[in-house]
């Protein structure tokens, strides 16, 4: 269960890094300033303000990243200001923070994404009409429950 306090008022955001420290609303809901994308490509939020996520951070690699929503970059930014190892902030590791922040990167799409609650809900069907299959052509023996 999530604190009401701790939910956007507009959209219903509830992580805590998205939603603005003053006000009641989460970062995509409070601004009209940044450009907007179609849809972000971690949350599937459509017309969203974005901006630009450096993957393995600006310092590492500014060439690599990706736009997304202000949610969205606000959370992967705050792991890795919190999450990362803090030599990356002072020496050159550009290889493991293209993989750090891939991880990252791949774990909130997996977190946030409606797709992978579809995803599940698909796979669950196909398991129980496995299962019916199995039951009307008298296939006895089989348990996939």
């Amino acid at each position: 269960m999530r604190p009401e306090d701790a939910t956007c008022q507009r959209c219903d955001e509830y992580w805590p890094e998205a939603i603005r420290r003053t006000g009641a609303v989460c970062l995509n809901c409070a601004d009209s300033t940044h450009q907007t994308i179609r849809r972000c490509p971690v949350c599937a939020r459509k017309d969203a303000p974005s901006e630009y996520h450096h993957i393995a951070s600006k310092r590492q690699r500014a060439t690599f990243g990706v736009r997304i929503c202000l949610n969205c970059h606000a959370i992967l930014t705050q792991r890795q200001l919190t999450a990362w190892d803090p030599s990356w902030r002072t020496e050159h590791h550009p290889v493991r923070c293209i993989v750090q922040g891939m991880i990252d990167f791949l774990c909130l799409c997996w977190e946030r994404s409606p797709a992978v609650a579809m995803l599940h809900d698909m796979l669950s069907l196909l398991a129980r009409a496995s299962i019916e299959i199995a039951a009307c052509l008298r296939l006895t023996g089989w348990d996939f429950a």
